[in-house]
């Protein structure tokens, strides 16, 4: 019987450790997108209707992005981006496919004209790397 004491400590434990929680490793994601140095600029004077948006799509182990676990960011006017993943940390460590539009007005006109759409996007990183520095008129 006193076993069945032991069971209310052992939970509470399990729960300070961490243990039922996710578990998965995040890594931060900050980076920037430019054109030759310069940031992705819009014209719009809409709020919201025209941004730069990077997305990172996890890929299996056959290339296959996974659209539906997409992990979206929106660049700031300097360029710069975080990516916070699905518990504010950054992305879980493999392989990710890169998409970058550059809305303007959004969903009409991406200035990039799907160049690094996820169909024709040739970018891919692994988590963690060292750089997530994206040249446009580089790629």
């Amino acid at each position: 019987m006193k076993c069945l004491h032991l069971v209310p400590i052992l939970f509470i434990v399990g729960i300070l450790s961490g243990c039922g929680g996710s578990g998965k490793d995040e890594h931060p994601v900050r980076g920037r997108v430019h054109n030759g140095g310069e940031a992705l600029t819009i014209t719009s004077d809409i709020p919201g209707a025209a941004y730069v948006e990077i997305s990172f799509y996890p890929l299996s182990d056959t290339g296959t992005a996974d659209e539906a676990r997409v992990m979206l960011a929106t660049a700031e006017a300097d360029g710069s981006f975080s990516v916070e993943g699905e518990s504010g940390g950054g992305l879980a460590p493999g392989k990710y496919k890169v998409e970058i539009r550059q809305w303007d007005p959004y969903p009409d006109n991406d200035k990039l004209k799907g160049k690094f759409s996820l169909k024709n996007s040739k970018i891919e990183v692994t988590v963690p790397s060292d750089s997530y520095d994206y040249d446009v008129s580089a790629l």
